[in-house]
C-alpha cells in the first residue's frame, strides 16, 4: 500500500471513532434517563458522563495492553 492510502485510511478511522464519542456526548440526557433510574436527573447525567469518562481514559490503555498486536507484521 502506499503512503497516501494507509494515511486517508487511518484519518477515516479515526474520524469514525470521534464521531462515536460525539454522538454518546450528544445523547447522554437521553442516554441518562434510559439506564440510571435515579430521582435527580443532575446525577443521573453523572453517571453518564463517568461512563463516557471511562471510554474515553481507555482508549489509551487499551493501545498500550493491545497495542503490539497491531504492530506485528
Amino acid at each position: 500500500m502506499n503512503f497516501k492510502k494507509n494515511i486517508a485510511i487511518v484519518s477515516f478511522g479515526t474520524l469514525l471513532e470521534w464521531a462515536e464519542f460525539t454522538f454518546f456526548a450528544y445523547m447522554a440526557d437521553y442516554l441518562s434517563s434510559l439506564f440510571f433510574f435515579v430521582d435527580d436527573p443532575t446525577f443521573a447525567r453523572l453517571k453518564i458522563y463517568g461512563v463516557f469518562a471511562a471510554s474515553y481514559i481507555m482508549r489509551p490503555v487499551g493501545a498500550i495492553i493491545f497495542g503490539h498486536i497491531g504492530d506485528v507484521q
